[in-house]
């Protein structure tokens, strides 16, 4: 697994984690392991994993090195720019008054769009 706040100093420190001594030779061989220091990656048991975590959240990386290609729009829905949709709480809510963003695509191709 790949904790992406590992780099922060937190990292998983029980069972087969870096520091873990059950990391043997056979073992590092054949999980292809090496240590790299606070990279956010990390082995634990099932029971372990049950234990520690109440949810799961799957994260796909689409790394530079695999093709993909990276284009970041910063902003915030507040305010008055955050009208969002119209409901009986907000029945005169317009959506022009929301954050809006245009995708030009020229030609067929694979895409992922994140909301975070």
């Amino acid at each position: 697994m790949r904790n992406p706040h590992g780099s922060a100093g937190v990292e998983w420190n029980g069972d087969w984690s870096d520091v873990c001594d059950k990391w043997d030779h056979r073992m590092r061989n054949k999980l292809n392991y090496h240590d790299t220091g606070t990279d956010g990656v990390f082995w634990m048991e099932i029971i372990d994993f049950t234990q520690q975590f109440s949810n799961l959240y799957v994260c796909r990386l689409l790394d530079e090195k695999e093709g993909w290609k990276e284009f970041k729009v910063r902003g915030k829905w507040e305010g008055a720019s955050a009208e969002g949709l119209p409901s009986r709480a907000n029945p005169n809510a317009r959506l022009d008054f929301n954050p809006q963003y245009c995708i030009t695509v020229t030609k067929p191709c694979d895409g992922f769009i994140s909301l975070t």
